[in-house]
């Protein structure tokens, strides 16, 4: 094995692999020491590749402590210390600090430790022993402080994670029970009172519905924070962070400044507002710029109202103000300051986008620039901090409206699978990501050319130097709302597939994670937040990989299109997992309406994406061979009647199929039930088209219907009737 070798092995590339047709793919060097390179390695020469190479396999041997380690909390709690002393009497002094406060010490002589192995480096004999930490550490996040006493006086700490063995489960939620919802698109959702896309307050009245109906969990887009105000990147699937919240969503006439300002309630009164206003409502799709345009000012007049008499005021608002902030932190200001730069330039020149496309001097979150930029801009940054309040408090808002209306799960939340290059996770923690680099997949039936997804992926290597910090901040951004959630493309924990800027996706790499140590993390902040996590796990899925999600109780993500078997017939309701999300259709994908009418492979055609005539009368031809085969299944289920009369060469949806699969879906074993509120409403067009930007109204449609009789027609009715039916206390 020659240096880039091992080099590429010990970073975590996987340097050949097979795609879904068993196609074999390998990566040119070139594209190894590029990437190689963009990870922050010298492979300038081959002797830097050699020296890189050294380094990167003698990682763990080269410091007295790892910067991470993560514990399960049912097996020995013990951590590695490695030294250079042949002194066996040599003192080891330790501390460790639960993240309580309370305090462990102790000092013994290395000789009292086990030693687990020794490697010559450099000519010097380096030994690793085993260090015994407190029995019955509780599960959290620890700091560990080692001295050595001699010559060396050597020092580290180390941040210790206790986890437990699996995530919380749907049966410490519903024991009694076998729980299903609904799932929409926050943005989709119509009221009077929104203004012209839904927001956070429509989350209220469509748990109330639900609940009303039997729905024990209200599933919904992620919520992550985006470009506000900008017009095409609204992908909620390309957030700028998953730290925080998209401030898009506001309920302007919620927020309780709004009872107070005079300037506020004129300017809403007004009649060019109002005529702004009544354009954003009547658009056909939604106008992400417009709607922002309307609520931009009125944000503005209350945030200088909420300076003036409460920011630094006596009162109870100002007050949980200030909390907030001191609880948000670093991370709370990064994301205020990239919000602030973003307005500052995007006024300045409408295409600027992202950090990518400011000056230099302001690419580091850390940079003298900035912190002039934030220094002098105190007001737009503490406008921005308000905002995230705001939002922080109307989502909290959303999800007791979901226990209050008696749901078992509540909020079923989503997590993107990364944050947009271009955004503030990146900016702000600029060390942690790979810059240069697109999270993506390879070629499959989906898409035959691969994707690029335009996500930044996390540097391995200095995730674990960081202890995990920013996926640990995702993760609690969503939890802490959350009854459940969704961990998008979750096969990535395991390894991603990177693409180079500029490449295609055939030249796409897999790097591996860590993985073992992001399942643990998973689990124990879905046991803290009493949250179920789903992994969904569609595209080309490691061997193993599902049984080891499904190891740490991790539910699996189950489409009804994609449960067949390898000669194509749908599976029986019961050879559906019990620990799974039991789904028709995805934001991906049609609803049944759609798919029985190939909807997708209609725009496919008139968007020239079929390689050939012959391609597209193929996929056509199979999917009328798909419909007969799932009518087949909704007979042998029992749940469509022999006599049914239903012809699979027409395209037009009978709605007895569409009752049928989801009293399909509700008969099988499986944990969790979410029926799209596209189904209900027996739509045809998916939330998005992979693949196209502007060519498909992607995340622009609302629904037909106000949220209030969104389950009020004979066929919903039909649908939840079959579902209550079957998912009967057991």
């Amino acid at each position: 094995m020659n240096a880039l070798q091992r080099l590429a092995k010990s970073a975590g590339l996987e340097t050949a692999y097979h795609d879904i047709w068993g196609n074999y793919h390998e990566v040119s060097e070139n594209i190894q020491l590029r990437l190689l390179n963009r990870m922050g390695f010298d492979v300038s020469d081959d002797r830097q590749i050699e020296a890189s190479a050294d380094t990167q396999e003698n990682l763990l041997w080269h410091s007295l402590l790892e910067p991470v380690y993560v514990l399960c909390k049912e097996q020995p709690l013990r951590v590695t210390v490695v030294v250079n002393d042949d002194d066996e009497k040599t003192l080891l002094g330790w501390r460790l600090e639960e993240e309580t406060g309370l305090q462990h010490s102790g000092e013994l002589p290395l000789s009292r430790l086990e030693k687990q192995d020794e490697k010559s480096i450099d000519g010097k004999r380096m030994r690793r022993y085993l260090l015994p930490l407190p029995e019955h550490l509780p599960l959290g996040y620890h700091q560990l402080h080692l001295a050595l006493s001699g010559e060396s006086a050597e020092q580290a700490e180390s941040t210790i994670i206790i986890t437990p063995p699996q995530c919380y489960r749907v049966q410490d939620a519903c024991p009694d029970g076998r729980p299903w919802g609904v799932a929409a698109q926050l943005y989709s959702l119509r009221d009077q009172h929104n203004w012209g896309m839904g927001d956070y307050s429509d989350i209220t009245p469509l748990a109330q519905a639900a609940a009303n109906e039997g729905a024990s969990l209200l599933g919904l887009n992620p919520l992550h924070s985006a470009f506000t105000g900008h017009g095409h990147h609204i992908s909620p699937y390309s957030p700028t962070s998953r730290s925080f919240l998209h401030t898009g969503y506001l309920d302007v006439n919620a927020i309780a400044e709004m009872k107070e300002c005079i300037a506020a309630q004129n300017l809403l009164m007004s009649e060019e507002f109002q005529s702004q206003l009544e354009g954003a409502r009547k658009s056909e799709v939604i106008d992400y710029s417009a709607v922002w345009a309307c609520k931009l000012p009125v944000l503005k007049m209350l945030h200088k109202h909420f300076a003036a008499h409460h920011r630094d005021a006596d009162s109870d608002r100002g007050a949980a103000y200030r909390r907030y902030c001191a609880l948000g932190g670093e991370p709370l200001r990064r994301q205020a300051t990239f919000d602030a730069l973003f307005a500052h330039f995007r006024e300045q020149d409408s295409n600027s986008f992202g950090w990518t496309s400011w000056p230099v001097e302001y690419h580091r979150a850390d940079s003298d620039a900035v912190a002039r930029f934030a220094e002098s801009h105190y007001d737009s940054l503490d406008f921005w901090r308000y905002l995230q309040w705001l939002a922080h408090l109307q989502m909290q808002a959303g999800a007791e409206a979901t226990v209050d209306a008696g749901m078992s799960i509540g909020l079923y939340l989503d997590l993107a699978v990364g944050s947009d290059g271009s955004g503030a996770d990146v900016w702000a923690d600029n060390d942690c990501f790979v810059p240069g680099v697109s999270v993506g997949a390879p070629p499959d039936k989906l898409s035959p050319a691969g994707q690029v997804w335009g996500l930044s992926p996390y540097n391995p290597v200095a995730l674990r130097r960081n202890a995990f910090r920013p996926f640990i901040q995702a993760l609690r951004a969503s939890t802490q709302y959350a009854g459940a959630l969704r961990i998008d493309h979750v096969l990535g924990l395991m390894r991603q597939f990177w693409v180079l800027e500029g490449e295609h996706a055939n030249q796409g790499v897999y790097v591996y994670q860590p993985f073992d140590e992001l399942l643990k993390i998973i689990a124990l902040e879905s046991q803290r937040s009493k949250c179920v996590i789903i992994g969904e796990a569609l595209g080309t899925v490691p061997e193993g990989m599902e049984e080891k999600l499904a190891s740490v109780g991790m539910l699996s993500y189950k489409v009804l299109y994609f449960e067949r078997w390898p000669e194509g017939l749908f599976k029986r309701a019961d050879c559906y997992p019990k620990d799974a999300l039991v789904t028709v259709s995805t934001h991906d994908l049609p609803p049944l309406a759609g798919w029985w009418q190939a909807s997708e492979l209609d725009h496919m055609a008139r968007l020239g994406h079929f390689h050939s005539a012959e391609a597209e009368v193929h996929e056509r031809e199979q999917r009328a061979y798909d419909r007969q085969r799932l009518l087949d299944a909704l007979v042998d289920a029992g749940t469509l009647p022999h006599d049914h009369n239903i012809d699979a060469q027409q395209t037009t949806l009978d709605e007895q199929v569409l009752v049928a699969a989801q009293a399909f879906l509700a008969s099988t074993p499986s944990s969790l039930l979410a029926v799209p509120v596209e189904d209900l409403l027996v739509l045809n067009n998916q939330v998005n088209l992979p693949g196209t930007v502007d060519e498909h109204p992607n995340w622009r449609q609302r629904l037909p219907r106000a949220t209030a009789d969104l389950f009020s027609t004979d066929i919903a009715q039909q649908q939840l009737d079959a579902i209550r039916a079957r998912r009967i206390e057991q």
